[in-house]
């Protein structure tokens, strides 16, 4: 019993300095500006990605199924320039972790946006290039047409 003991304390007193010297490691780069702007700025950009974009799509799909191409291209401009500001702040952290998570969150959304419209844009474009291409090969029958043809 008496060498178990011999051979257990060196192992909690080994445990219990390896624990204070993490505590001062965790303490040393929790205090770092540059980390706390870097973990805000990580947190939130991963809230950013969890914010819908669908809006920005159909603006661009919309706008580029009007206007052939044009408008969507503005869509993407305008929303190249967009950012969103979180509607949730975390509360209570530092100064800096705040002003990366903001410039995290605006980056992401801003690039979600991008994509969403570019996206809506392209689909509008070759549904209109599609419509304009079968109404204008002359194998479009009218509707007349196709209603005679079901009551034959």
């Amino acid at each position: 019993m008496e060498q178990t003991l011999r051979f257990i304390n060196p192992i909690i007193v080994l445990v219990f300095l390896c624990n204070i010297l993490n505590a001062q490691i965790y303490y040393r780069i929790e205090q770092d500006e540059e980390t706390k702007y870097s973990l805000g700025l990580q947190d939130g950009k991963k809230a950013g990605r969890d914010a819908s974009q669908v809006v920005w799509a159909i603006k661009g799909f919309g706008c580029a199924f009007l206007t052939c191409g044009i408008g969507g291209c503005l869509v993407w401009t305008q929303a190249r320039h967009s950012g969103d500001v979180p509607a949730d702040v975390p509360i209570g952290k530092d100064p800096q972790y705040v002003l990366g998570y903001v410039e995290g969150y605006k980056a992401t959304t801003r690039s979600n946006k991008q994509t969403a419209a570019i996206t809506g844009c392209i689909v509008g474009t070759v549904l209109d290039a599609a419509i304009i291409g079968v109404l204008t090969s002359g194998y479009v029958k009218t509707f007349k047409e196709v209603w005679d043809d079901l009551w034959r």
